[in-house]
């Protein structure tokens, strides 16, 4: 764990995304949760945090969390056996933490994983408990000058003519980075020196260090309506989405486009990569403190309103004015139960913008303000919108979660609504008459279970780009008048399990890009969608409907009106060729067989992900091969695919696991080019592999392959970093492999009749062996002294690594029951104490662990990993290790883990003389075990044991190059021997 303190505004959060973006990728799964005190102060913002860090990790919809307590047990639970990335941005609080990572145990998470926290407060950082304290600091003058340059200029420093007056506003401003962008960027639209010299004098007033001064100055420069965007962005709407934002502010006359542009431009806002909209902290306090100033004694008398006490307090006194614009209350954990009255909007007549969460109103709702143009009322609770509430300024209305029958008992006209969300609305029967909103864009219906029809006027949303009805699970027909939505560009029919057939004009959608129906009853696709030019993305995946013979009607309507249902397995014509822009096909889990997907695949011209997993199929059409941009090709579980086509050159990913039918791979494998990963685990009748494997391959998975033969030369793979041979039944690996300088991971657990290694390359940085039952690990000095040897089993590079270092950091697990003797510290048990020697001229380059260990009693799928814990007593220093990668399984049988740590894991803060305590446990991820007396499950602690423990040190060589008593130890080498 590694946190990074510093002022506001010295750019914590910028270093910690840069790191993030870096290292993600690493990790099984990785969360970013920006503004943590922020929410943290709105009602349940840390279980929505909570919500999303399960979100972006696990990547499941639905993980409702409605309080904090219940998320600290959901995280633990579910990311327990994940190795993860988290970044937890601005905490200022020890309880905010505790919400996510379960305080100073650390023990919520994977081995390897990586936590990252931002924080103001150093003392907080220790009292987390971070391992390393990384303290921003300000930019230095030339550091500040480059930096505001950038934004100033768009060049690294300034242009000619204005070289003084750049370092004139950089003495002013210092070395805070956000000040000199948010100051270089308004620079940047003023272009006179005089404007130049302006600024520099505003600056002379502004006291030394006060970043808030500095950043008034450019929201000064804003025009009116810029400033109203800003202080509705600062109040309102950060962390939303900015289109959705921009239909609210245009429904107000703010000309958002240009306003957000020119914002995003100054540095005083910003845009990710989600589109949604971001502001810097401080930006974000300075412009709540500008609304405070307006009446800083009445919050009633304020234009926006969102501090939860003032809010309450406006509400309940009946202090509104018509100086109020914006209002948001927030009661989603619902602890106002007492309904408030329509009174106390009765003086805010230019409310615009008003978000009042599961909030009860009791009285006129004509009372309420006649110019709003958002309304975001979640929960809300009347059976249907009262016709007294005028809305007809309205631009967005969200009230999901609401208790909505019949949105309107009457017609009513709507001209400048533009979004309509309904979401989870569990009493909806029908929806509105959609005459009455011309303008709609966006419909969202999502999992409003109730719902039985889609009213026909439909069809005159010609303005509409955005449909969702995912988890409408009682939805049984759409209205032919869908078909008339030419402006639609994602249609979302998930879920939609009663949902049995599209209607026939789906073709007339000319802008539609995006079609996804997975999960639901549809068993024919209409002749017409071979129209929709436009499509982008097709999903059907695990389609309810009846089996194969209705599946293959999925494309009939394509086929020759004389192909009889019986000749399913013949080659019949198809026409797939009028999807011209289809890249994303999901035909997954669709009971597929031959003859139901259309030959003419190969038309699919701009195709690049197909994924066709547990299908029925033998074999795929031979034009695949003519789909020039594909890059991603699923096919796993379909267990009666006995053999794959060519496949085309563009290929990056093939993933083929549990084909269990298979017998051999494409002829064409070697000139696969882009080739990347291949995935075909438990594919157990493959007998061999390609010989000419391409070498662009960087990852090969082969395990529980029992058939295989042999491998090819891996000569021709030179770039290959993870090599998955588990389960297998060969008995050696090619010495070839040492030849792979890239190889980082090789895992071959269960490998029974491998007996010895060859050489492995010496970017190996880690090596799974556990269950190679017939190159145990012991250590009988006769054998060592026998010409016949068994150490001779390992590779002389493995033994050489364990003892210089020689790999950097790895791991190596194996079977084996003996801690090798050239350990210079070992014992029984989990824990040891030692003395450092002191050695001249030579400092310690790593730490070598070793730990036998065995469960007491056999689990069930049980998972685990070692954990090693260092005490430097002399200094009073402490770090931690765990592998990177992944759990081992844990059976009876006693194993062997050797991992190499080097200097840099522990900053070189061992030295002669130190006192080191080192303490091994094994930690569960996975699985359980029984009690052996009652039958019931208990914990890891009483059923995995470390028996026994050492650490060699390793040395930097000397000028020779030798180590300490290296060559000694090698000759005594690494005993081992045969199965016991």
């Amino acid at each position: 764990m590694v946190g990074i303190c510093g002022m506001g505004g010295v750019g914590k959060t910028t270093i910690a995304k840069a790191i993030y973006n870096l290292l993600f990728h690493q990790f099984e799964g990785s969360s970013f949760l920006p503004t943590i005190r922020e929410s943290s102060e709105q009602p349940n913002g840390l279980a929505h945090l909570q919500e999303q860090l399960l979100y972006d990790i696990l990547h499941k919809e639905n993980l409702q969390i409605r309080h904090v307590a219940r998320g600290v047990n959901v995280i633990r639970e579910r990311l327990r056996c994940k190795k993860v990335l988290i970044v937890l941005d601005d905490v200022d609080q020890l309880y905010q933490f505790n919400a996510f990572c379960g305080g100073r145990t650390f023990d919520w998470f994977g081995p390897g994983s990586r936590i990252i926290v931002t924080t103001r407060d150093k003392d907080l950082a220790k009292q987390i408990g971070v391992e390393e304290v990384y303290e921003a600091e300000e930019l230095d003058f030339c550091e500040s000058l480059e930096l505001f340059s950038c934004h100033a200029f768009r060049k690294n420093s300034p242009i000619e003519n204005y070289i003084e007056l750049s370092e004139s506003v950089v003495k002013y401003v210092g070395g805070l980075p956000l000040a000199l962008e948010v100051i270089g960027s308004s620079l940047f639209l003023k272009r006179s020196i005089p404007e130049w010299e302006s600024t520099i004098r505003k600056l002379k007033n502004v006291p030394y260090n006060q970043i808030q001064g500095i950043l008034r100055l450019s929201f000064d420069a804003l025009d009116e309506t810029e400033k109203d965007i800003f202080l509705d962005i600062a109040c309102f709407f950060i962390g939303r989405d900015k289109d959705d934002v921009c239909r609210i502010l245009e429904g107000c006359g703010f000309f958002p486009d240009i306003g957000i542009r020119d914002l995003v431009q100054r540095s005083l806002i910003t845009i990710d990569n989600q589109k949604k909209l971001g502001m810097h902290d401080l930006l974000r306090d300075m412009g709540r403190e500008i609304v405070h100033e307006e009446s800083p004694k009445e919050p009633g008398e304020r234009s926006r309103l969102w501090f939860h006490e003032e809010v309450y307090d406006v509400l309940t006194k009946h202090k509104g004015t018509e100086i109020v614009e914006g209002l948001i209350l927030d009661n989603s954990s619902q602890l106002l139960e007492v309904p408030l009255s329509t009174k106390a909007f009765k003086n805010m007549h230019k409310l615009r913008v008003l978000q009042i969460n599961y909030l009860q109103l009791m009285g006129s709702y004509e009372l309420l303000s006649k110019e709003l143009r958002w309304l975001c009322w979640h929960g809300f609770p009347l059976t249907s919108i009262p016709s007294s509430f005028n809305l007809d300024k309205l631009v967005d209305l969200d009230i999901q979660h609401s208790r909505i029958k019949l949105v309107w008992k009457e017609f009513k006209l709507l001209q400048n609504l533009k979004v309509l969300n309904l979401s989870h609305s569990s009493f909806l029967i029908k929806t509105p008459n959609f005459i009455g909103l011309p303008n709609l864009e966006k419909l969202i219906l999502e999992s409003c279970k109730t719902l039985l029809e889609i009213h026909q006027s439909i069809g005159f949303l010609n303005k509409l780009i955005f449909l969702n009805l995912k988890d409408c699970s009682n939805l049984v027909n759409l209205p032919r008048s869908i078909c008339r939505l030419t402006s639609l560009v994602n249609l979302t029919l998930t879920g939609c399990s009663k949902l049995r057939n599209l209607p026939e004009e789906l073709g007339n959608m000319k802008s539609l890009m995006e079609l996804h129906a997975d999960g639901t009853a549809i068993t024919k696709l209409p002749l017409s969608i071979s129209h929709l030019r436009n499509l982008k993305s097709l999903s059907l995946r695990g389609s309810k409907g009846p089996l194969s013979r209705s599946w293959y009607s999925l494309f009939s309507a394509w086929r020759s009106p004389r192909m009889a249902p019986n000749l399913i397995s013949t080659p019949v014509l198809a026409s797939f060729s009028g999807l011209y822009s289809l890249r994303e096909l999901d035909l997954g889990y669709c009971n597929l067989s031959d003859g139901a997907i259309p030959f003419d695949l190969g038309s699919l011209l701009s195709l690049q992900t197909m994924k066709l997993s547990a299908n029925n199929f033998r074999s795929l059409p031979a034009s695949i091969n003519r789909l020039s941009r594909l890059e991603l090709l699923i096919v796993d579980h379909c267990t009666r695919l006995d053999q794959l086509p060519e496949l085309p050159s563009s290929l990056v990913l093939l993933a083929a696991k549990s084909c269990t039918s298979m017998e051999r791979l494409p002829v064409n494998m070697g000139l696969l080019s882009k080739l990347s990963s291949v995935l075909l685990n438990d594919c157990t009748r493959l007998k061999s592999l390609p010989e000419d494997l391409p070498s662009s391959l960087r990852s090969l998975s082969i395990e529980s392959c029992k058939s295989l033969e042999g491998l090819p030369n891996f000569v021709n793979i030179p770039s290959l970093s993870n090599l998955h041979l588990s389960n297998n039944n060969f008995s050696s690996l090619p010495a070839s492999i040492s030849q792979l300088s890239h190889l980082q991971t090789l895992y071959m657990r269960n490998c029974t009749r491998v007996q010895s290694l060859p050489d492995l390359p010496t970017s190996v940085r880690n090596l799974f062996a556990d269950g190679c039952s017939s190159m145990l690990l012991t250590e009988s000095k006769k054998e060592v002294e026998s010409s016949e040897s068994p150490y001779k089993k390992l590779p002389d590079i493995v033994r050489k690594s364990f003892l210089q270092g020689l790999f950097g950091q790895f791991d190596i697990f194996l079977t084996g029951s003996d801690i090798p003797e050239w350990f210079s510290h070992q014992t029984l048990g989990s824990s040891l104490s030692f003395e450092l020697p002191q050695i001249l001229n030579s400092k310690i380059q790593g730490l070598t662990v070793c730990a036998i260990y065995a469960a007491e009693v056999e689990g069930k799928e049980v998972l685990a990993a070692p954990s090693v814990s260092f005490c430097n007593k002399t200094n009073g220093r402490r770090w931690s290790y765990t592998p990177n990668q992944h759990e081992t399984p844990i059976t009876c049988q006693d194993q062997i883990w050797v991992g190499h740590i080097p200097h840099t894991k522990f900053k070189n803060s061992l030295e002669g003389g130190d006192q080191l305590e080192v303490s091994i446990e094994m930690e569960q991820y996975w699985g359980y075990f029984p009690d052996i007396f009652s039958g019931n499950h208990f914990g890891i602690e009483h059923s995995i044991h470390v028996k026994k423990c050492g650490i060699h040190l390793v040395y930097q060589a000397d000028e020779k190059g030798s180590h300490s008593n290296v060559s000694e130890i090698i000759q005594e080498g690494i005993n081992t021997s045969a199965k016991r």
